[in-house]
């Protein structure tokens, strides 16, 4: 589940993410929780050693660096990005559980 979010950036960070947006033809808001889960995929990887991570934050910019390189079709990418939700998903969860004994807050009705 989706939920809207305000958040205050200053005009550097805004500057970059307008940046990533227009470079890889995505939504703001797809730049921002694609950021969001490439520091959350290194940050678990960095805290917790023992974290068995099949994707780390390093193999996403190569596959990204790939991409600006070779010019990989939009369905890779796209691909990409899902595998990434996906990575920082699981890492995020194993660090709640590691710190709370939960996977995370339930969600509220």
């Amino acid at each position: 589940m989706q939920r809207r979010i305000q958040a205050v950036l200053p005009d550097w960070l805004e500057e970059y993410i307008n940046f990533i947006a227009d470079k890889y033809d995505i939504s703001v808001s797809e730049a921002i929780r694609a950021q969001i889960c490439l520091a959350s995929i290194g940050l678990v990887n960095e805290i917790y050693p023992d974290y068995d991570s099949e994707f780390t934050a390093k193999d996403i910019y190569e596959s990204v660096a790939q991409f600006d390189r070779e010019k990989i079709d939009r369905e890779k990418f796209l691909k990409l990005l899902s595998k990434t939700y996906f990575e920082a998903r699981k890492a995020i969860e194993f660090r709640l559980k590691k710190e709370t004994g939960t996977k995370g807050k339930k969600p509220s009705k």
